[in-house]
Protein backbone atom coordinates (compact mmCIF):
# COMPACT_ATOMS: atom_id res chain seq x y z
CA UNK A 1 0.00 0.00 0.00
CA UNK A 2 2.80 2.49 0.72
CA UNK A 3 4.53 1.63 -2.68
CA UNK A 4 1.59 2.48 -4.28
CA UNK A 5 1.30 5.71 -2.77
CA UNK A 6 5.03 6.55 -3.02
CA UNK A 7 4.31 5.83 -6.76
CA UNK A 8 1.01 7.14 -7.38
CA UNK A 9 0.82 9.71 -10.16
CA UNK A 10 0.55 13.55 -9.26
CA UNK A 11 -2.97 14.99 -9.41
CA UNK A 12 -3.52 17.15 -12.22
CA UNK A 13 -2.78 20.66 -12.12
CA UNK A 14 -4.20 24.05 -12.99
CA UNK A 15 -1.16 26.49 -14.18
CA UNK A 16 -1.92 30.22 -14.76
CA UNK A 17 0.37 31.99 -16.94
CA UNK A 18 0.13 34.80 -14.36
CA UNK A 19 1.80 32.86 -11.74
CA UNK A 20 4.61 32.70 -14.25
CA UNK A 21 5.23 36.12 -14.75
CA UNK A 22 2.69 36.92 -17.37
CA UNK A 23 1.05 40.52 -17.46
CA UNK A 24 -2.42 41.48 -18.91
CA UNK A 25 -2.98 44.94 -20.89
CA UNK A 26 -2.80 46.15 -24.33
CA UNK A 27 0.38 47.90 -23.92
CA UNK A 28 2.22 47.89 -27.24
CA UNK A 29 5.22 47.52 -24.98
CA UNK A 30 8.44 44.99 -26.51
CA UNK A 31 9.86 43.92 -23.18
CA UNK A 32 6.37 43.45 -21.72
CA UNK A 33 5.33 41.65 -24.74
CA UNK A 34 8.84 39.41 -24.70
CA UNK A 35 7.83 38.86 -20.88
CA UNK A 36 4.63 37.63 -21.83
CA UNK A 37 5.87 34.86 -24.21
CA UNK A 38 8.12 33.81 -21.37
CA UNK A 39 5.48 33.37 -19.13
CA UNK A 40 3.58 30.85 -21.56
CA UNK A 41 6.80 29.53 -22.24
CA UNK A 42 8.19 28.66 -18.64
CA UNK A 43 3.98 27.75 -18.00
CA UNK A 44 4.31 25.00 -20.96
CA UNK A 45 7.16 23.62 -20.14
CA UNK A 46 6.32 23.22 -16.32
CA UNK A 47 3.30 20.98 -16.89
CA UNK A 48 3.25 17.47 -16.69
CA UNK A 49 1.07 14.86 -17.63
CA UNK A 50 -2.37 15.56 -17.35
CA UNK A 51 -1.81 19.62 -16.15
CA UNK A 52 -3.63 22.43 -17.80
CA UNK A 53 -2.16 25.58 -18.78
CA UNK A 54 -4.72 28.58 -18.12
CA UNK A 55 -5.25 31.82 -20.46
CA UNK A 56 -7.54 33.57 -17.80
CA UNK A 57 -10.89 34.84 -18.76
CA UNK A 58 -11.32 38.18 -19.52
CA UNK A 59 -7.79 39.07 -19.80
CA UNK A 60 -5.29 39.99 -22.70
CA UNK A 61 -1.89 39.39 -23.11
CA UNK A 62 0.46 40.73 -25.70
CA UNK A 63 3.46 39.09 -26.56
CA UNK A 64 6.35 38.07 -28.67
CA UNK A 65 7.43 34.12 -28.91
CA UNK A 66 10.11 33.01 -26.33
CA UNK A 67 11.13 29.67 -27.95
CA UNK A 68 9.31 26.65 -29.66
CA UNK A 69 7.52 24.54 -27.30
CA UNK A 70 8.92 21.03 -27.72
CA UNK A 71 7.95 17.24 -26.66
CA UNK A 72 4.41 18.05 -24.75
CA UNK A 73 2.78 14.97 -23.84
CA UNK A 74 -0.63 14.94 -22.34
CA UNK A 75 -0.93 18.76 -21.85
CA UNK A 76 -3.83 21.20 -22.32
CA UNK A 77 -3.64 24.88 -23.07
CA UNK A 78 -6.71 26.85 -22.17
CA UNK A 79 -7.15 29.58 -23.89
CA UNK A 80 -9.69 31.26 -21.96
CA UNK A 81 -8.74 34.69 -22.38
CA UNK A 82 -6.61 36.28 -25.21
CA UNK A 83 -2.77 35.83 -26.74
CA UNK A 84 -2.03 38.85 -28.91
CA UNK A 85 1.01 39.32 -30.91
CA UNK A 86 3.27 42.17 -30.25
CA UNK A 87 2.60 44.46 -33.45
CA UNK A 88 5.43 46.00 -34.87
CA UNK A 89 5.61 49.05 -36.69
CA UNK A 90 8.91 49.67 -38.23
CA UNK A 91 11.61 46.88 -38.15
CA UNK A 92 10.05 43.83 -37.74
CA UNK A 93 13.75 41.79 -37.46
CA UNK A 94 14.52 44.00 -34.63
CA UNK A 95 11.57 42.86 -32.40
CA UNK A 96 10.51 39.58 -33.65
CA UNK A 97 12.52 35.85 -32.94
CA UNK A 98 13.40 33.70 -35.98
CA UNK A 99 12.82 30.24 -35.78
CA UNK A 100 14.45 27.72 -38.78
CA UNK A 101 15.30 31.11 -40.80
CA UNK A 102 11.67 32.45 -40.91
CA UNK A 103 9.93 34.48 -38.61
CA UNK A 104 9.05 32.64 -35.29
CA UNK A 105 5.22 31.59 -34.87
CA UNK A 106 3.72 33.00 -32.18
CA UNK A 107 2.91 29.29 -30.78
CA UNK A 108 5.01 26.84 -32.05
CA UNK A 109 4.35 23.42 -30.86
CA UNK A 110 7.22 20.55 -31.85
CA UNK A 111 7.03 16.90 -31.86
CA UNK A 112 4.79 16.61 -29.18
CA UNK A 113 1.70 13.93 -28.30
CA UNK A 114 -1.60 14.21 -26.81
CA UNK A 115 -1.74 18.07 -26.84
CA UNK A 116 -5.18 20.16 -26.79
CA UNK A 117 -5.69 23.93 -26.94
CA UNK A 118 -9.12 24.57 -26.00
CA UNK A 119 -10.68 27.25 -23.72
CA UNK A 120 -13.14 29.86 -26.09
CA UNK A 121 -10.75 32.28 -26.17
CA UNK A 122 -8.77 33.94 -28.67
CA UNK A 123 -5.25 34.29 -30.47
CA UNK A 124 -4.98 37.84 -31.98
CA UNK A 125 -2.34 38.51 -34.54
CA UNK A 126 -2.73 41.74 -34.90
CA UNK A 127 -1.72 41.20 -38.92
CA UNK A 128 -2.04 44.51 -40.55
CA UNK A 129 1.39 45.78 -40.43
CA UNK A 130 2.90 42.62 -41.32
CA UNK A 131 0.68 42.37 -44.42
CA UNK A 132 1.85 45.80 -45.56
CA UNK A 133 5.50 45.38 -45.02
CA UNK A 134 4.53 42.03 -47.01
CA UNK A 135 3.08 43.76 -49.50
CA UNK A 136 5.84 46.51 -50.10
CA UNK A 137 8.32 43.48 -50.38
CA UNK A 138 10.48 44.83 -47.15
CA UNK A 139 10.31 41.49 -45.20
CA UNK A 140 13.74 39.08 -46.31
CA UNK A 141 11.94 35.90 -44.06
CA UNK A 142 8.30 34.73 -44.25
CA UNK A 143 5.68 36.14 -41.73
CA UNK A 144 4.81 33.84 -38.39
CA UNK A 145 1.77 32.21 -38.04
CA UNK A 146 -0.70 32.43 -34.89
CA UNK A 147 -0.36 28.52 -34.44
CA UNK A 148 2.13 26.06 -35.77
CA UNK A 149 2.32 22.22 -34.70
CA UNK A 150 5.08 20.04 -36.01
CA UNK A 151 5.84 16.18 -36.25
CA UNK A 152 2.76 15.72 -33.51
CA UNK A 153 0.50 13.40 -32.95
CA UNK A 154 -2.64 13.17 -31.13
CA UNK A 155 -3.97 16.84 -31.14
CA UNK A 156 -7.06 18.66 -30.43
CA UNK A 157 -7.71 22.15 -31.29
CA UNK A 158 -10.89 23.44 -30.50
CA UNK A 159 -13.65 25.95 -29.46
CA UNK A 160 -10.90 28.86 -30.41
CA UNK A 161 -11.00 32.38 -32.49
CA UNK A 162 -7.89 32.95 -34.52
CA UNK A 163 -8.03 36.70 -35.68
CA UNK A 164 -5.65 38.62 -38.54
CA UNK A 165 -2.96 35.92 -38.53
CA UNK A 166 -0.07 37.82 -40.37
CA UNK A 167 0.53 34.39 -42.61
CA UNK A 168 -1.33 30.74 -41.73
CA UNK A 169 -3.72 31.14 -39.23
CA UNK A 170 -3.47 27.22 -38.09
CA UNK A 171 -0.25 25.01 -39.36
CA UNK A 172 -0.14 21.72 -39.35
CA UNK A 173 2.78 20.23 -40.95
CA UNK A 174 6.07 18.20 -41.13
CA UNK A 175 3.48 15.08 -41.10
CA UNK A 176 1.08 15.15 -38.04
CA UNK A 177 -0.84 12.31 -37.16
CA UNK A 178 -4.42 11.81 -35.30
CA UNK A 179 -5.73 15.33 -35.51
CA UNK A 180 -9.26 16.63 -34.68
CA UNK A 181 -9.62 20.43 -35.30
CA UNK A 182 -13.12 21.17 -34.44
CA UNK A 183 -16.11 24.45 -34.14
CA UNK A 184 -12.64 27.19 -34.73
CA UNK A 185 -13.39 30.46 -36.25
CA UNK A 186 -10.66 32.07 -38.10
CA UNK A 187 -11.35 35.63 -39.16
CA UNK A 188 -8.87 37.99 -41.34
CA UNK A 189 -9.79 41.50 -42.14
CA UNK A 190 -10.28 40.87 -45.99
CA UNK A 191 -11.23 44.84 -46.88
CA UNK A 192 -7.67 45.46 -45.80
CA UNK A 193 -6.00 43.01 -47.23
CA UNK A 194 -8.29 43.48 -50.92
CA UNK A 195 -7.17 47.45 -50.57
CA UNK A 196 -3.47 46.39 -50.29
CA UNK A 197 -4.16 44.40 -53.60
CA UNK A 198 -5.49 47.69 -55.05
CA UNK A 199 -1.69 49.19 -54.64
CA UNK A 200 0.80 46.03 -55.39
CA UNK A 201 0.49 43.50 -57.74
CA UNK A 202 -0.02 40.60 -56.13
CA UNK A 203 -2.17 38.12 -54.78
CA UNK A 204 -2.93 36.27 -52.52
CA UNK A 205 -1.24 37.13 -48.68
CA UNK A 206 -1.25 33.45 -47.92
CA UNK A 207 -3.15 34.04 -44.61
CA UNK A 208 -4.38 30.60 -45.35
CA UNK A 209 -7.30 28.92 -42.45
CA UNK A 210 -6.02 25.85 -42.07
CA UNK A 211 -3.00 23.69 -43.82
CA UNK A 212 -2.59 20.47 -43.10
CA UNK A 213 0.37 17.55 -44.50
CA UNK A 214 0.29 14.15 -42.45
CA UNK A 215 -2.68 11.40 -41.93
CA UNK A 216 -5.79 10.62 -40.42
CA UNK A 217 -6.83 14.29 -39.84
CA UNK A 218 -10.29 15.44 -39.14
CA UNK A 219 -11.57 19.12 -39.45
CA UNK A 220 -15.03 19.92 -38.87
CA UNK A 221 -17.88 22.49 -37.72
CA UNK A 222 -14.94 25.77 -38.50
CA UNK A 223 -15.94 29.55 -40.13
CA UNK A 224 -13.80 31.01 -42.01
CA UNK A 225 -13.40 34.21 -43.52
CA UNK A 226 -9.80 34.69 -44.74
CA UNK A 227 -9.61 35.81 -48.36
CA UNK A 228 -7.38 33.06 -49.06
CA UNK A 229 -7.30 29.31 -49.10
CA UNK A 230 -9.79 27.85 -46.32
CA UNK A 231 -8.45 24.81 -45.73
CA UNK A 232 -5.06 23.68 -47.72
CA UNK A 233 -4.25 20.00 -47.98
CA UNK A 234 -0.33 20.02 -49.12
CA UNK A 235 1.83 17.28 -49.38
CA UNK A 236 4.34 15.90 -46.88
CA UNK A 237 7.40 16.97 -48.62
CA UNK A 238 9.85 17.94 -45.81
CA UNK A 239 12.31 15.06 -44.82
CA UNK A 240 12.31 13.40 -41.22
CA UNK A 241 14.81 13.87 -38.75
CA UNK A 242 16.66 10.32 -39.78
CA UNK A 243 16.44 11.85 -43.68
CA UNK A 244 13.60 9.14 -44.89
CA UNK A 245 10.60 10.95 -46.72
CA UNK A 246 7.02 10.59 -44.76
CA UNK A 247 4.34 8.64 -46.54
CA UNK A 248 1.54 10.56 -48.57
CA UNK A 249 -1.13 12.82 -46.71
CA UNK A 250 -3.84 10.90 -46.63
CA UNK A 251 -6.92 10.48 -44.92
CA UNK A 252 -8.26 13.98 -44.79
CA UNK A 253 -11.88 15.00 -43.86
CA UNK A 254 -12.93 18.45 -44.03
CA UNK A 255 -16.53 18.26 -42.94
CA UNK A 256 -19.26 20.93 -42.74
CA UNK A 257 -17.50 23.87 -43.29
CA UNK A 258 -18.77 27.33 -43.62
CA UNK A 259 -16.79 30.23 -45.56
CA UNK A 260 -17.22 34.07 -45.85
CA UNK A 261 -14.84 35.59 -48.72
CA UNK A 262 -12.40 32.39 -48.91
CA UNK A 263 -9.97 31.55 -51.62
CA UNK A 264 -10.76 27.71 -52.16
CA UNK A 265 -11.58 24.25 -49.92
CA UNK A 266 -7.81 23.56 -51.41
CA UNK A 267 -5.32 20.61 -52.36
CA UNK A 268 -2.35 21.39 -53.28
CA UNK A 269 0.03 23.29 -54.04
CA UNK A 270 1.78 19.88 -54.72
CA UNK A 271 4.69 20.23 -56.72
CA UNK A 272 7.33 18.05 -58.18
CA UNK A 273 10.38 16.93 -56.29
CA UNK A 274 12.58 14.24 -55.91
CA UNK A 275 11.22 13.65 -52.66
CA UNK A 276 7.88 12.41 -54.90
CA UNK A 277 5.45 14.36 -52.54
CA UNK A 278 1.79 13.24 -52.46
CA UNK A 279 -1.66 13.28 -51.34
CA UNK A 280 -4.44 11.00 -51.45
CA UNK A 281 -8.01 10.05 -49.61
CA UNK A 282 -9.00 13.47 -48.94
CA UNK A 283 -12.91 14.12 -48.77
CA UNK A 284 -14.76 17.71 -48.39
CA UNK A 285 -18.01 16.95 -47.36
CA UNK A 286 -21.11 19.55 -46.60
CA UNK A 287 -19.64 22.93 -46.96
CA UNK A 288 -21.39 26.40 -47.96
CA UNK A 289 -19.33 29.27 -49.32
CA UNK A 290 -20.48 32.74 -49.50
CA UNK A 291 -18.73 35.00 -51.75
CA UNK A 292 -15.86 32.98 -52.71
CA UNK A 293 -13.05 34.03 -54.52
CA UNK A 294 -12.95 29.62 -55.47
CA UNK A 295 -14.54 26.78 -54.38
CA UNK A 296 -13.01 23.20 -55.37
CA UNK A 297 -9.81 24.42 -55.91
CA UNK A 298 -7.28 21.77 -57.01
CA UNK A 299 -3.72 22.87 -58.04
CA UNK A 300 -1.03 21.27 -59.12
CA UNK A 301 2.37 23.58 -59.03
CA UNK A 302 5.64 23.74 -60.81
CA UNK A 303 8.74 21.63 -60.52
CA UNK A 304 11.25 22.86 -57.90
CA UNK A 305 14.48 23.88 -58.82
CA UNK A 306 15.70 21.01 -58.10
CA UNK A 307 13.96 19.01 -61.00
CA UNK A 308 14.98 21.61 -63.40
CA UNK A 309 16.87 18.89 -65.42
CA UNK A 310 15.14 15.66 -64.35
CA UNK A 311 12.16 13.55 -66.35
CA UNK A 312 9.05 12.06 -64.67
CA UNK A 313 10.99 9.29 -63.39
CA UNK A 314 13.31 11.03 -61.21
CA UNK A 315 10.96 14.14 -60.16
CA UNK A 316 7.36 13.65 -59.61
CA UNK A 317 4.24 14.21 -57.23
CA UNK A 318 0.76 12.90 -57.28
CA UNK A 319 -2.78 13.88 -56.17
CA UNK A 320 -5.19 10.73 -56.27
CA UNK A 321 -8.41 9.88 -54.87
CA UNK A 322 -10.00 13.61 -53.81
CA UNK A 323 -14.01 14.41 -53.21
CA UNK A 324 -15.59 17.65 -53.36
CA UNK A 325 -19.19 16.64 -52.28
CA UNK A 326 -22.15 19.00 -51.40
CA UNK A 327 -20.93 21.82 -51.75
CA UNK A 328 -23.08 25.17 -52.41
CA UNK A 329 -21.92 28.28 -53.11
CA UNK A 330 -23.73 31.84 -52.75
CA UNK A 331 -22.72 35.04 -55.20
CA UNK A 332 -19.12 36.08 -55.44
CA UNK A 333 -16.64 38.04 -54.36
CA UNK A 334 -17.27 40.79 -56.74
CA UNK A 335 -20.78 41.01 -54.72
CA UNK A 336 -20.55 40.11 -51.37
CA UNK A 337 -23.16 38.07 -50.48
CA UNK A 338 -22.53 38.01 -46.63
CA UNK A 339 -24.14 34.73 -44.45
CA UNK A 340 -27.60 35.35 -42.63
CA UNK A 341 -26.06 37.59 -39.38
CA UNK A 342 -22.84 37.67 -40.18
CA UNK A 343 -21.96 41.03 -38.68
CA UNK A 344 -22.96 40.22 -35.26
CA UNK A 345 -21.26 36.90 -35.69
CA UNK A 346 -18.06 38.56 -36.46
CA UNK A 347 -18.34 40.91 -33.98
CA UNK A 348 -18.96 38.56 -31.04
CA UNK A 349 -15.96 36.65 -31.78
CA UNK A 350 -13.80 40.09 -32.36
CA UNK A 351 -14.57 40.36 -29.09
CA UNK A 352 -13.01 37.99 -27.88
CA UNK A 353 -9.56 39.89 -28.56
CA UNK A 354 -10.61 42.22 -25.68
CA UNK A 355 -9.80 45.19 -27.38
CA UNK A 356 -10.83 48.09 -30.14
CA UNK A 357 -11.78 46.38 -33.19
CA UNK A 358 -8.74 45.66 -35.06
CA UNK A 359 -10.62 46.52 -38.63
CA UNK A 360 -11.87 49.87 -37.44
CA UNK A 361 -8.35 50.77 -35.86
CA UNK A 362 -6.40 50.00 -38.52
CA UNK A 363 -8.74 52.18 -41.38
CA UNK A 364 -7.79 55.07 -39.21
CA UNK A 365 -4.21 54.84 -39.65
CA UNK A 366 -2.67 57.39 -42.61
CA UNK A 367 -1.29 53.60 -44.56
CA UNK A 368 -5.54 52.54 -43.73
CA UNK A 369 -6.65 56.09 -44.87
CA UNK A 370 -4.42 55.81 -48.21
CA UNK A 371 -5.57 52.57 -49.06
CA UNK A 372 -8.86 52.78 -49.15
CA UNK A 373 -8.53 55.83 -51.16
CA UNK A 374 -6.74 53.78 -53.89
CA UNK A 375 -8.73 52.61 -57.24
CA UNK A 376 -8.31 49.14 -58.42
CA UNK A 377 -6.77 49.40 -62.27
CA UNK A 378 -8.12 47.48 -64.63
CA UNK A 379 -5.85 44.75 -66.33
CA UNK A 380 -6.38 42.27 -69.09
CA UNK A 381 -6.36 38.59 -68.32
CA UNK A 382 -2.97 37.87 -67.71
CA UNK A 383 -0.13 37.37 -65.16
CA UNK A 384 -1.67 39.92 -63.60
CA UNK A 385 -5.55 40.12 -63.87
CA UNK A 386 -7.04 39.43 -60.10
CA UNK A 387 -10.13 39.15 -61.96
CA UNK A 388 -8.93 35.76 -63.50
CA UNK A 389 -8.67 34.74 -59.77
CA UNK A 390 -12.31 34.08 -59.16
CA UNK A 391 -13.98 31.05 -60.01
CA UNK A 392 -16.95 28.99 -58.64
CA UNK A 393 -14.30 25.58 -60.12
CA UNK A 394 -11.23 25.76 -60.65
CA UNK A 395 -8.26 22.33 -61.22
CA UNK A 396 -5.10 23.62 -62.39
CA UNK A 397 -1.64 25.00 -61.99
CA UNK A 398 -1.77 27.41 -58.52
CA UNK A 399 -2.40 31.36 -58.97
CA UNK A 400 0.20 33.30 -57.21
CA UNK A 401 1.91 36.20 -57.78
CA UNK A 402 4.21 37.87 -54.51
CA UNK A 403 5.61 40.80 -54.62
CA UNK A 404 8.89 39.60 -54.56
CA UNK A 405 7.76 38.23 -58.36
CA UNK A 406 7.53 34.07 -56.66
CA UNK A 407 4.98 32.30 -57.59
CA UNK A 408 3.48 30.16 -60.34
CA UNK A 409 1.77 33.40 -61.63
CA UNK A 410 -2.14 33.44 -62.48
CA UNK A 411 -2.10 31.44 -65.80
CA UNK A 412 0.78 29.28 -65.81
CA UNK A 413 1.43 25.72 -67.98
CA UNK A 414 0.23 22.68 -66.24
CA UNK A 415 3.06 20.76 -64.74
CA UNK A 416 3.12 17.18 -66.69
CA UNK A 417 5.30 15.56 -63.70
CA UNK A 418 1.78 15.84 -61.18
CA UNK A 419 -0.01 12.94 -61.64
CA UNK A 420 -4.07 13.75 -61.00
CA UNK A 421 -6.30 10.90 -60.72
CA UNK A 422 -9.66 10.13 -59.15
CA UNK A 423 -10.71 13.62 -58.47
CA UNK A 424 -14.69 13.89 -58.04
CA UNK A 425 -17.00 16.82 -57.84
CA UNK A 426 -20.44 15.58 -56.29
CA UNK A 427 -23.09 17.57 -55.74
CA UNK A 428 -21.72 20.79 -56.37
CA UNK A 429 -23.53 23.93 -56.83
CA UNK A 430 -23.17 27.78 -57.10
CA UNK A 431 -25.72 30.69 -57.57
CA UNK A 432 -26.25 33.82 -58.09
CA UNK A 433 -23.30 36.54 -57.97
CA UNK A 434 -20.94 38.15 -60.92
CA UNK A 435 -17.73 36.43 -61.96
CA UNK A 436 -15.36 37.90 -64.25
CA UNK A 437 -14.73 35.12 -66.37
CA UNK A 438 -16.49 31.95 -66.86
CA UNK A 439 -17.77 28.96 -64.62
CA UNK A 440 -14.62 26.74 -64.40
CA UNK A 441 -11.45 25.72 -65.22
CA UNK A 442 -10.06 22.04 -65.89
CA UNK A 443 -6.46 22.85 -66.87
CA UNK A 444 -3.82 19.27 -67.24
CA UNK A 445 -0.99 19.20 -69.43
CA UNK A 446 -1.68 16.34 -73.12
CA UNK A 447 1.35 14.78 -72.41
CA UNK A 448 -0.02 13.13 -68.34
CA UNK A 449 -3.46 14.18 -69.00
CA UNK A 450 -5.90 13.94 -65.33
CA UNK A 451 -7.34 10.90 -65.07
CA UNK A 452 -10.05 9.08 -63.61
CA UNK A 453 -12.17 12.67 -63.14
CA UNK A 454 -15.68 12.55 -62.25
CA UNK A 455 -18.34 15.65 -63.05
CA UNK A 456 -21.82 14.17 -61.28
CA UNK A 457 -24.47 16.92 -60.37
CA UNK A 458 -22.37 19.62 -60.77
CA UNK A 459 -24.65 23.40 -61.61
CA UNK A 460 -22.75 26.44 -61.79
CA UNK A 461 -25.03 29.26 -62.35
CA UNK A 462 -24.88 33.34 -61.43
CA UNK A 463 -26.07 36.33 -62.60
CA UNK A 464 -23.24 36.98 -64.55
CA UNK A 465 -20.37 35.33 -66.52
CA UNK A 466 -18.12 37.74 -67.80
CA UNK A 467 -17.01 35.19 -70.53
CA UNK A 468 -19.97 32.94 -70.56
CA UNK A 469 -21.50 29.88 -68.66
CA UNK A 470 -18.53 27.61 -70.04
CA UNK A 471 -15.78 25.12 -68.84
CA UNK A 472 -12.32 26.91 -70.10
CA UNK A 473 -9.53 23.95 -70.96
CA UNK A 474 -6.74 23.93 -73.03
CA UNK A 475 -6.95 20.55 -74.57
CA UNK A 476 -9.91 18.76 -74.70
CA UNK A 477 -7.94 15.33 -74.30
CA UNK A 478 -6.10 16.14 -71.90
CA UNK A 479 -8.63 15.36 -69.24
CA UNK A 480 -10.21 11.84 -68.72
CA UNK A 481 -13.02 11.01 -66.80
CA UNK A 482 -16.88 10.63 -66.23
CA UNK A 483 -19.68 13.62 -66.64
CA UNK A 484 -22.48 12.56 -65.29
CA UNK A 485 -26.34 13.88 -63.72
CA UNK A 486 -27.09 17.55 -63.85
CA UNK A 487 -24.50 19.09 -66.04
CA UNK A 488 -24.63 23.00 -66.42
CA UNK A 489 -22.73 23.99 -67.94
CA UNK A 490 -21.70 20.84 -69.67
CA UNK A 491 -18.42 19.18 -68.16
CA UNK A 492 -17.56 17.30 -70.98
CA UNK A 493 -16.97 20.53 -73.05
CA UNK A 494 -13.50 19.40 -71.15
CA UNK A 495 -13.55 16.32 -69.83
CA UNK A 496 -13.19 13.63 -72.82
CA UNK A 497 -14.92 10.20 -71.71
CA UNK A 498 -12.91 7.57 -69.99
Amino acid sequence: MLFALLWAPAAALELSITDYGAVPGGANNATAAFENGKALYDAMRAARKGDVVVVPAGQRFVMVPYAPHYGLEHVELRLEGCLAAFEPTGEHAKVWPFYLGNFESLITIHLSSYVTISGGGALDGRGHNWWVAFARNKLASKRPMLLQIDGSTDVVVRDITMLDSPRFNLYLGSYCKRVLVERVTILADWQAQENLQKSVPMFPFNTDGIDVAGEDITIRDIVVSNYDDVVAVKAADLLSDDGVAPGCTRNITVYNTTVYRGAGLSVGSVHPSPLKPCVRDVLFEKATLWSPLKGPYVKPDRATPECLHLDHDACSASISNVTYSHIRMHGSFVDGTSPPGWDLYESFHRAKALAPDARFTFRQTAVGRRLQATSLKKMKCGARDYPCMMWPLYLGPQQQLEPSGKGSGLWADPEPRVDVRDVSFIDVKAHSGSWPAAAAVVRCPRSNPCRGLRFEDVSLDANVFGKGRAYVCDHRDAAFGVVAGERAPDASTCVAAA
